[in-house]
């Protein structure tokens, strides 16, 4: 029986619980859970989340399911090629102007940074003739995204607890959230300042009321995703503060098809 649609009649698919073009580890990989339909139904979710880390996968070479290395797409004021103006490197080209710029040598008409979207902003200072050069950027956690990433907690959970306890109308919920895209769900989750990129299932909580919570880490965010019915919204974030000593911790949840940030 599939966890998603729970048909029995259902031809199963590998499941990369962690999408496989941000690099799934080996034993994150359900074979007999999901089945065809639901995975490719699903897919959109993946590539959202996927989406989301476009500057990461670019600048730390994580290849896509073809072994190619992405260019940037989901971000309006960046360009990335295969090759610098010189024709020896790769190259980041982003616009930090307010106005559209004309990339050098190219017809490419590049946006101007607007606050608020999903684009990059950079800083450069100069000391001591050393030059400092900052990028930031803004993560967009919408409902798709949260969707996306409670995909990836509920499979965590269903390779932790069985897919017998998955099947349960207990995880209806959650299943509701991700398949047919009802209800609202909480989420925390972090920057890792650790110069490290991986991805990891770090961490579970439970106790006997049934409350469940799964930590994990994707590239250079760690996720906190609530997997309880009768938890208050607080509740979680307290916890997480408690264990992760609140070090850039964001607390987001959806009301509807916008996010509320606490």
């Amino acid at each position: 029986m599939c966890i998603y649609c729970k048909k029995t009649e259902a031809n199963y698919s590998v499941e990369h619980i962690i999408p496989d073009s941000i690099g799934c580890p080996p034993d994150l990989i359900l074979k007999h859970e999901v089945c065809e339909k639901c995975n490719n139904k699903l897919a959109v979710l993946d590539n959202r989340v996927i989406q989301e880390y476009d500057l990461i996968r670019w600048m730390s070479e994580i290849p896509n399911k073809k072994g190619k290395i992405p260019k940037i797409s989901s971000i309006r004021n960046v360009y990335t090629d295969d090759k610098g103006m010189m024709g020896d490197k790769k190259r980041i080209v982003f616009n930090s102007d307010s106005k559209p710029v004309k990339i050098e040598k190219t017809d490419i008409i590049l946006p101007g940074y607007r606050k608020n979207s999903s684009a990059i902003d950079g800083t450069l200072k100069i000391k001591n003739n050393e030059a400092h050069f900052k990028l930031s950027r803004t993560f967009d956690t919408d409902r798709k995204f949260i969707r996306g990433i409670y995909k990836i907690g509920f499979e965590m959970q269903c390779l932790l607890e069985g897919k017998e306890k998955i099947l349960s109308p207990f995880y209806d919920q959650y299943r509701d959230f991700i398949y047919h895209d009802i209800g609202d769900m909480e989420l925390v989750f972090q920057y890792n300042n650790d110069h490290k990129i991986f991805n990891s299932l770090l961490n579970t909580y439970s106790n006997d009321a049934g409350r469940a919570m799964i930590v994990f880490r994707l590239l250079v965010l760690t996720y906190i995703v609530n997997l309880t019915n009768d938890e208050k919204p607080f509740d979680l974030m307290i916890w997480g503060i408690k264990n992760y000593k609140n070090i850039g911790l964001k607390y987001v949840r959806t009301i509807g098809n916008r996010v509320e940030y606490i």
